[in-house]
């Protein structure tokens, strides 16, 4: 949701920012995005308790379960055995556990409710839009690409990482593409 709020940012304040990088992200939650913020909504609310403050952690670590079927490629999940995919689900939902049941509804409440498409032509900082090609979230054809249109002169970097959208953490697949796009405001003093 970072890339919720940069975008939100930029366009809220666009003569308050020189520049603007934005990761694996789009402008609308739409489609599967949607459905899983809803889905895992669901999961929570049906727990008897859930309206009375009595959280079952059971239906969180569910939802959370969920999510971590997006997170990473389709291929990286191929690759584990059985055992490995079941034990990392668990662990994923035993992380869970330990999040309040309304911040995760709050924040998948957020998500669904964001759609700035008829606000992108105010973004006037420069833009870097960057997307992984194996991201289940914000696959390119769908969101980096559109996004990139709809934002004026910005530049868009999309790699490959088997780690889909979770590849965020291998920036530096594309170190030298950064450097050159924040290198001028590094000479002005701006980083």
């Amino acid at each position: 949701m970072g890339g919720f709020q940069a975008l939100q940012w930029a366009v809220s304040y666009p003569d308050f920012m020189d520049f603007l990088v934005l990761l694996v992200t789009t402008f609308k939650v739409r489609g599967l995005n949607y459905a899983i913020f809803e889905y895992m909504n669901q999961i929570i609310k049906t727990d008897l308790g859930y309206e009375k403050g009595l959280y079952d952690p059971r239906f969180r670590c569910l939802a959370l379960m969920f999510m971590y079927f997006y997170g990473y490629s389709r291929e990286y999940y191929n690759r584990l055995d059985n055992s490995k995919l079941r034990d990392a689900m668990i662990k994923a939902g035993e992380e869970g556990m330990e999040v309040d049941a309304n911040d995760i509804i709050w924040r998948n409440n957020a998500a669904m409710k964001f759609n700035l498409e008829d606000q992108l032509e105010d973004v006037k900082a420069d833009t870097l839009i960057v997307g992984i090609n194996q991201d289940q979230y914000f696959p390119p054809d769908s969101d980096i690409i559109p996004l990139s249109r709809r934002i004026k002169n910005s530049k868009i970097i999309i790699y490959d990482s088997i780690c889909g959208h979770l590849g965020v953490n291998e920036l530096e697949k594309i170190e030298d593409e950064f450097k050159e796009f924040l290198e001028p405001y590094m000479l002005r003093g701006g980083l």
